[in-house]
Parts: structure tokens; C-alpha cells; sequence
């Protein structure tokens, strides 16, 4: 059946995408404990070298996110997988499109020889920018953390569904912790809630695959209900 192996590549790459994120908690976490405000220089080298592969990695899990839900999307199942996909390449991308302008624009009207206190007033207005940047492009993410919510009560997986709540949860927390002083717990705590959510819905999306392999499990609501 053309749809079930459609299924099959979608659950697949999200899968993939879930295991992905799990490495970059733990390389995050390890960043954390490094020390990532240390001025020694093999600090500074260890927390470059995580920081491009945490970067690389986490353009390969977006576009397995995009491919994985561009599959399911295919075979019909509920219209609103199709704005997931949607919603995961147009936020991302407007978000970071808008920190940079936002970015620009401040240091192109602000230059760098100025007062202490506007230089203050600099940094604080990159810090909302990046904050309201960092909303925009969480937005996609929650399309696809609810998109998993609902993927796990069609399966009726209650591990996926544990995992794309505490999925959701950490998102709502991230924008909240950004106002927060960076410090090494909170980044822990953050990471290790990004560590949990990923292995439930890693864990989750192999059973349905699984089931998907023995035929046991394919919904049947009929096209975009």
C-alpha cells in the first residue's frame, strides 16, 4: 500500500529527527559543564567545536522534521500534518530572519563609539529582539510538538504522548528561562528536559513503526478529516 510505505518514511525520518535531538542534549549538556563562560582557551576551543556540531546537527534534524511530516502530509491522513511541515519551514526562517534585521538595523544606527549607558541600551535591545526572534521560531516547533500529540492518540502511544507534552512544555519553557540569567543549572535543566522529551519520542515513533511493519496499525479516517 502506497500510503502504509509513505507512512512508514515519514514516522522514519521523524524518528531519526527525535534521535538527532537527543545527541544535541548531550552535546549541550557537555557544553554546560565545561563551562561555556570560561576564558581558557582549550574551553573556548571544546564549546567552538560543540557549538558547529550542535549547529550542523540541528539543520539535519529540521530537515528530517520537514521531510518526515512532508510524507505523512502524503498520505492524507489529517490536513493538519500538512501545516506542521508548513509551519516548521516558515517560522524557523522568519525568525531568524527577523533577529537578523532586527540585529542590523540596532548596530547600523547605533555605532560602537558610544556611551557606556547606550551601549547598555544596545545590549538590552539585542536581547529582545533575539527573544521575540526566538518566539517566531519556536511557533514551528509547536505545530510539530502538537502534531505529535495528536499522532500519539491516533496510535494510541502513550509513550509519544508523554514525550510530545513534555515536548511541548519545553518549549513554552524556553522563551520563559531566555529572561532568566544564563547560568549552568539552568541550561542543565533545560537540556536535560530537551534530553527526556526526545527519547519518549524517539521511543514512541519505534513503536509505530514497528507496528507499521506488521501491518497492525494504519488509521483509517478517510482523507483531511
Amino acid at each position: 500500500m502506497f500510503a502504509t510505505r509513505l507512512l512508514y518514511e515519514g514516522v522514519s525520518k521523524l524518528k531519526l529527527s527525535a534521535s538527532l535531538g537527543v545527541i544535541l542534549s548531550v552535546l549541550s549538556i557537555t557544553v554546560s559543564f565545561i563551562g561555556i563562560n570560561s576564558l581558557n582557551p582549550i574551553y573556548l576551543a571544546f564549546t567552538a567545536i560543540f557549538g558547529f556540531m550542535i549547529l550542523i546537527l540541528e539543520l539535519i534534524a529540521w530537515a528530517l522534521k520537514i521531510i518526515g511530516w512532508g510524507r505523512i502530509c502524503s498520505t492524507r491522513i489529517k490536513k493538519f500534518y500538512c501545516w506542521t511541515r508548513l509551519a516548521l519551514i516558515i517560522f524557523p526562517i522568519i525568525g531568524m530572519l527577523a533577529s537578523f534585521v532586527g540585529f542590523l538595523v540596532i548596530f547600523l544606527r547605533q555605532p560602537l563609539s558610544m556611551g557606556v549607558g547606550n551601549i547598555a541600551k544596545r545590549e538590552k535591545s539585542f536581547e529582545t529582539i533575539g527573544i521575540i526572534g526566538g518566539l517566531i521560531f519556536s511557533l514551528g516547533y509547536l505545530f510539530e510538538a502538537v502534531g505529535l500529540y495528536d499522532f500519539s492518540l491516533i496510535y494510541r502511544n502513550s509513550i509519544l504522548r508523554v514525550g510530545s507534552i513534555l515536548y511541548i512544555i519545553s518549549i513554552a519553557v524556553s522563551p520563559i528561562s531566555s529572561l532568566i540569567e544564563a547560568t549552568t543549572v539552568k541550561s542543565l535543566l533545560n537540556n536535560s528536559l530537551h534530553f527526556i522529551s526526545s527519547f519518549l519520542v524517539f521511543l514512541g515513533l519505534a513503536k509505530i513503526q514497528k507496528a507499521i511493519i506488521h501491518g497492525t496499525q494504519y488509521p483509517s479516517q478517510g482523507e483531511f478529516p
